[in-house]
């Protein structure tokens, strides 16, 4: 099974103190190096404060290290993957809050570091509550039976098989109505870590393009929507922003509810706090969509080609929302014609068989997948689809690569030192 203490987060703050003491570091000794304070660095190892990335980056110099290695974890699991069948899968009950469903996941003794987070959750109306949540990263609901209503910020998406909704998860989500006795859906959530590093440096670049603001607020309304959905992907409090600006808690409060018309000052002054352009609260040409949601009837399925067999596809994100974290495509493939071929790419895949049969190979190992079954394995080991064993079959097909964009965070950080 996996660690109880399976956040990276979590794990960090016992990585930095094996690393003091590997480099025989007292705490003063290394407070004095990175120049910040003795209590800071006891802090920071008792898990009681997370850093800054500008502190993050002091300690590392301090310990002669590069950040990356206060982070980046080798893969620890027995096996490059882990194959999970339907006959083998059980759910446990979960309350949060008021809210009681069931859930499992389809990683049980996955990989470490794991990238990507596919969990099935099923949820009864008779005892549903909604519950809506802040997380960081990218996410994916993908409709498996019944229909259920599900909440992304001020957006509601009835849901029913085969449906799927990607989104940014900074945005409070979570399911509010169950329409039928019972539905189920699969869960794909990315590590808080990448999300978090994702969300203080933004290496995709998402914070340049602004929002699509609801179009039925007036233009003022859109601006304090605006204003709170910068904050909200930047992890800020209203305390936060008080601090970064000078300006008071009731301003802050009257501007972002649409109470107070902000002066083009003030608006600089909460622009240059955030790290976004003025321009960022009013452009409407440019602005992304905060929710890719594609109903089962408009997925379109293209021909496409990977090594030497064919499949059709159809990814579950639109390209408005920006870069995705992991890449979730369905794919159908048929067994007249079909060519088998293993690939190999940095980062991590995530395969369910929604329908049919497939043998799937990854490195010397080949397993049958029936309706349902699922792998998760490392991708730079030769992997793919080896065998199609009825008419048709269709599966999910994620992919990550999230070590780059670690790369890009930390040459980012060169960047800003330089």
């Amino acid at each position: 099974m996996a660690e109880a203490n399976s956040n990276p987060l979590e794990r960090f703050p016992a990585r930095l103190r094996a690393q003091r003491q590997r480099g025989n570091l007292g705490l003063r000794e290394l407070a004095q190096r990175a120049q910040v304070t003795p209590a800071m660095i006891s802090m920071i190892e008792r898990g009681k404060i997370h850093p800054s990335i500008d502190t993050l980056f002091a300690i590392a110099r301090a310990l002669n290290i590069s950040l990356s290695e206060l982070f980046a974890e080798p893969v620890i699991s027995p096996h490059d993957y882990v194959v999970q069948h339907v006959a083998d899968r059980g759910y446990g009950v979960t309350r949060d809050g008021r809210m009681r469903y069931e859930d499992t996941g389809l990683v049980l003794d996955g990989i470490k570091p794991q990238e990507m987070g596919p969990v099935l959750v099923r949820v009864h109306r008779h005892s549903f509550s909604s519950q809506k949540v802040s997380l960081r990263g990218d996410q994916l609901i993908y409709g498996m039976s019944g229909s259920f209503n599900y909440a992304c910020g001020d957006e509601i998406f009835t849901v029913n098989p085969g449906d799927s909704v990607f989104f940014h998860s900074h945005e409070e989500h979570g399911p509010i109505a169950v329409n039928s006795e019972h539905a189920e859906y699969l869960v794909c959530y990315t590590d808080e870590l990448y999300g978090w590093l994702d969300m203080r440096l933004d290496p995709r670049g998402l914070f340049a393009r602004p929002p699509r603001a609801p179009q039925h607020l007036s233009p003022i309304q859109r601006l304090a929507w605006r204003i709170r959905y910068a904050r909200s992907q930047r992890g800020f409090l209203q305390t936060t922003m008080r601090s970064k600006t000078g300006l008071s808690y009731g301003m802050i409060s009257h501007i972002e509810s649409g109470r107070s018309k902000p002066s083009l000052t003030t608006l600089e002054l909460i622009a240059r706090a955030l790290n976004v352009p003025v321009a960022y609260f009013f452009d409407e040409e440019v602005s992304t969509c905060r929710a890719s949601f594609i109903p089962v009837g408009e997925r379109v399925l293209k021909a496409r080609v990977e090594g030497g067999h064919r499949y059709r596809g159809a990814p579950l994100v639109v390209p408005d929302l920006g870069e995705p974290m992991f890449f979730p495509e369905c794919r159908e493939y048929d067994r007249k014609g079909f060519v088998p071929q293993t690939t190999q790419a940095p980062g991590q895949i995530f395969v369910m068989v929604m329908q049919g049969a497939i043998d799937f190979t990854h490195g010397a190992d080949t397993h049958r997948l029936n309706t349902g079954d699922t792998i998760y394995g490392v991708s730079h080991i030769a992997h793919g689809v080896s065998a199609v064993l009825s008419d048709t079959a269709t599966v999910l097909y994620f992919t990550s690569n999230l070590t780059q964009l670690l790369k890009r965070v930390f040459d980012e950080l060169r960047r800003r030192v330089r």
